[in-house]
């Protein structure tokens, strides 16, 4: 039986194979980071459109207000149903019911075309808008939109 003493790889190509590597890894890196923050924005587009249509439903099955407030940040949406002179008030009282209360991820900010930044449905699923729509805006860090429409019948949509 031979023994071979030249088995394995030298220097020079394990070199070879780790500059490919590192290659490779520059490449695709920028593409991976771009997919996840276009990601991250179409996730957060759609979990605001499904929060509200849940929100439009509770409006209709507790016969009440469901209010929508953005921020740059987020946004919560609650049955704004408080007790006596805070009925309808658009803030979060101690008595109301807070459906969602969500944090936008890193990088991703929330515009709105509306001066007041809010929506409320009421009992018939419909809005409170003037003018009959409102645009709400996600963006990411290079700058890429979506958008989610809410109009005054209380249709819901990503364009």
């Amino acid at each position: 039986m031979r023994i071979r003493k030249d088995i394995g790889f030298t220097l020079l190509e394990l070199m070879v194979v780790i500059a490919l590597m590192a290659t490779i890894a520059a490449i695709g890196t920028p593409n991976f980071l771009q997919w996840r923050s276009n990601s991250n924005l179409k996730g957060a587009a759609g979990n605001l459109r499904s929060d509200l249509e849940l929100g439009k439903l509770r409006a209709i099955r507790d016969n009440a207000n469901v209010a929508a407030i953005f921020t740059a940040n987020g946004y919560t949406i609650f049955v704004d149903n408080g007790a006596g002179a805070n009925t309808n008030n658009w803030t979060f009282d101690a008595d109301e019911n807070r459906l969602r209360n969500i944090q936008l991820p890193p990088g991703i900010t929330l515009t709105t075309d509306q001066a007041n930044d809010r929506v409320r449905f009421d009992s018939r699923g419909r809005t409170n808008l003037e003018p009959l729509q409102i645009t709400i805006t996600f963006v990411n860090t290079s700058g890429t939109q979506m958008f989610v429409w809410v109009n005054f019948v209380g249709r819901i949509r990503i364009p």
